[in-house]
């Protein structure tokens, strides 16, 4: 097993490791965070400053499979954190590691009525579309926000 383990690692590009290592180091403190912090201010703390419409000097292609790596990587750090954090923490940490890779993204907050039963979601997208392991679910809900 773990064998296995270090094996996924080392066939990791550079771009998943370091989403791989952003995600599981970060995650618990937006976690944390998220108890003490209003959302305006976490937002606000962990957004790109300055972000293109996407990583420098690459084609389309390029920056699609730079999405790739890094969605792989976060979903590999999150598999492997002790804290599995909520939507909205998820899409937090996921925006920060764009940014940090130029793609710009921003968070979609979205409700669900269905009867007697209420629910609220948040994911990521971008000029690429939905983003992270919580888009697929997002068709679900009415964006709010």
């Amino acid at each position: 097993m773990i064998i296995h383990k270090l094996h996924t690692l080392r066939s990791l590009s550079k771009t998943s490791m370091e989403s791989s290592a952003c995600s599981f180091l970060l995650l618990p403190l937006v976690v944390l965070l998220l108890h003490f912090v209003s959302y305006k201010n976490l937002i606000r703390w962990f957004e790109p400053k300055s972000v293109l419409a996407g990583p420098t000097g690459s084609t389309r292609e390029q920056q699609i499979q730079s999405l790739q790596d890094i969605d792989r990587g976060f979903r590999l750090g999150y598999k492997y954190c002790p804290v599995k954090g909520t939507c909205l923490a998820r899409s937090i940490v996921l925006m920060a590691i764009l940014g940090r890779k130029n793609i710009s993204s921003h968070i979609v907050i979205g409700v669900m009525k269905d009867g007697e039963n209420f629910g609220a979601h948040a994911w990521l997208e971008s000029d690429y579309g939905k983003l992270g392991p919580d888009g697929w679910s997002s068709v679900l809900y009415t964006a709010i926000l």
